[in-house]
């Protein structure tokens, strides 16, 4: 995949994990959160993209336009997770070009 930002695509993006003392089979969960420009009747969504040679979290935000953006609307992507630390970092796509790299999950106790 492509490493060069979409900068005109980003806003603003967000990765923390939320601690749950009362999950019997999960350390918490892992929210990643941000803003994408869109065209008028588009409906973006957030996929994970099954990488197994790599530690970092690859996402690929679909259903964006390639006609004119015309509004900002905000996508979000949530999984369980075993542990405090379950990747290295978060790398959000659209199609190949890299839209967003978080290095740091903040854990909220």
């Amino acid at each position: 995949m492509n490493d060069h930002y979409i900068t005109a695509d980003l806003d603003l993006w967000e990765a923390w994990i939320e601690f749950d003392p009362l999950s019997p089979s999960a350390f918490g969960t892992l929210h990643v959160i941000g803003e994408v420009m869109v065209g008028r009747g588009d409906h973006p969504f957030i996929i994970k993209c099954p990488c197994n040679d790599t530690d970092d979290l690859v996402l690929i935000v679909g259903s964006m336009t390639s006609r004119t953006p015309c509004r900002t609307t905000e996508v979000m992507f949530s999984e369980p997770v075993a542990g405090p630390n379950p990747y290295r970092c978060v790398r959000i796509y659209h199609a190949d070009q890299l839209i967003s790299r978080i290095p740091c999950i903040e854990v909220l106790v």
